[in-house]
């Protein structure tokens, strides 16, 4: 509780007041009694806390309460996962310790400054920040404005914070509460998340595209093999195909263990080397086997593709088949994308966007009114395709599927036995210090 203690003396009617001190008037007063208040603790806030440290959010307190008050809410509120965990640090003690003192006590969480003056919160603030981490601050007061106003994200209260704290702050709370922010960390990282998976779904569509069309130009000029999929076919896969999934990606829900993983670095950009070698590789690869598909279309008729004629029904169905392979690996790809490499690809959660279901049921309605409508075929140069010929499209999407699921295992396993041979070494490296 916070403890107010009451007294009173009488001074004589002659003092002058402007030339009192504290230390004077302090003295030989008459006890009145004493009040204790109690701000109580959210009933949310002990399970967002948690949910905090598993999301290797490190939370510590900086008040101005006294020591115990400070580490009584602490304790209620989980900020450490055992009371031996919970670090206090007061004023007097602040200004003897050193930055990286400093940096050490927050780096985990836990840490309890309390009695600590704005200069305090924010020198704290400062450090964190110039450690590299993104630093959120919360207050209410009108001493809490010059770290709210430092911090990456200063988090104000909207029903208790003043006026000050609010114009300091990036952010009000409307409803006061720790859980609403641990809330809007989750959706952040979702946001994220789905727009990375768009990005990502897009990037290597294009160029599987990109590579299928200078495969075709390369082969056109040595060998005379006419383009194996149209302009206006591509058109069609990013404007029909592809458009309602990569669209649906937002509204996928959150992963079970989104809340689990650690909090991207400030330098990890959507497209950075990894994305780039990715969307390269798998746009050849989906870009190959449609093209394979292409060329194996006149293998089985026992034709030579090598200046047939383009005006032909034969060359119409050839290509809307290339364009087929090429929108079911990007179907592939996009269900790979959308799973955590670090789970199996098939489970519950790769049907758990019913809205990206209906956007897949949409977008093969559409491919079907291109290869079968009489009406929609002549605008996109399509040809009907056979039964044989959809078991090849998808046949290309199954390989396609099992090369990615067989590239994903073999990284996770290395990255596995590099993370044993660290610890290894490590072990190693501790037991030869003692």
């Amino acid at each position: 509780m916070r403890n107010l203690a009451f007294a009173y003396r009488i001074l004589p009617a002659n003092t002058d007041l402007e030339k009192l001190n504290m230390g004077e008037v302090e003295q030989n007063l008459t006890f009145l009694g004493m009040v204790s208040m109690s701000d109580p603790l959210r009933d949310d806030v002990p399970a967002a806390m948690m949910i905090a440290r598993k999301a290797h959010v490190d939370v510590s307190v900086v008040t101005g309460d006294f020591p115990a008050t400070a580490k009584a809410i602490a304790i209620q509120a989980k900020l450490a996962s055992s009371q031996g965990e919970v670090k206090i640090v007061v004023s007097d003690e602040l200004s003897a310790l050193s930055d990286s003192q400093i940096l050490q006590l927050i780096e985990g969480g836990g840490a309890i400054f309390s009695r600590a003056s704005p200069e305090d919160k924010l020198r704290i603030v400062e450090i964190a920040k110039n450690s590299g981490r993104v630093v959120a601050v919360t207050g209410d007061g009108i001493n809490d404005a010059p770290a709210l106003k430092r911090a990456d994200i200063g988090v104000a209260m909207g029903k208790t914070g003043t006026d000050v704290a609010k114009e300091a702050a990036e952010i009000v709370l409307l409803d006061d509460s720790f859980s609403t922010l641990v809330k809007a960390i989750e959706q952040g990282r979702l946001t994220f998340n789905n727009v990375k998976k768009a990005a990502r779904c897009a990037m290597t569509d294009n160029a599987s595209e990109l590579i299928a069309i200078l495969i075709s130009l390369a082969t056109q000029v040595l060998f005379h093999v006419p383009l194996a999929i149209t302009a206006i076919q591509i058109l069609a896969i990013d404007v029909i195909a592809q458009i309602f999934p990569i669209s649906a990606l937002g509204w996928d829900k959150a992963r079970a263990n989104l809340m689990n993983d650690r909090p991207r670095r400030l330098n990890d950009h959507i497209l950075n080397a990894a994305t780039v070698r990715e969307f390269l590789m798998f746009g050849l690869l989906s870009a190959i086997l449609a093209y394979a598909n292409f060329l194996f279309f006149f293998a089985r008729r026992g034709l030579s593709p090598a200046y047939i004629d383009t005006s032909s029904q034969l060359y119409a169905e050839a290509t809307i088949l290339t364009y087929l392979t090429l929108v079911f690996c990007q179907f592939m790809n996009l269900l790979l994308v959308r799973a955590d490499e670090h789970e199996s690809f098939f489970t519950a959660y790769l049907w758990s966007n019913k809205k990206l279901l209906i956007a897949f049921c949409v977008s093969l309605f559409c491919i079907f009114n291109i290869i079968y409508n009489p009406i929609i075929q002549p605008y996109f140069h399509a040809g009907p395709l056979g039964l044989v010929d959809w078991l090849m499209a998808l046949f290309a999407a199954g390989v396609y599927l099992g090369i990615r699921l067989l590239q994903r295992h073999t990284r996770k396993h290395t990255r596995q036995a590099v993370i044993k041979l660290h610890q290894e070494a490590h072990s190693k490296a501790s037991f030869a210090r003692i």
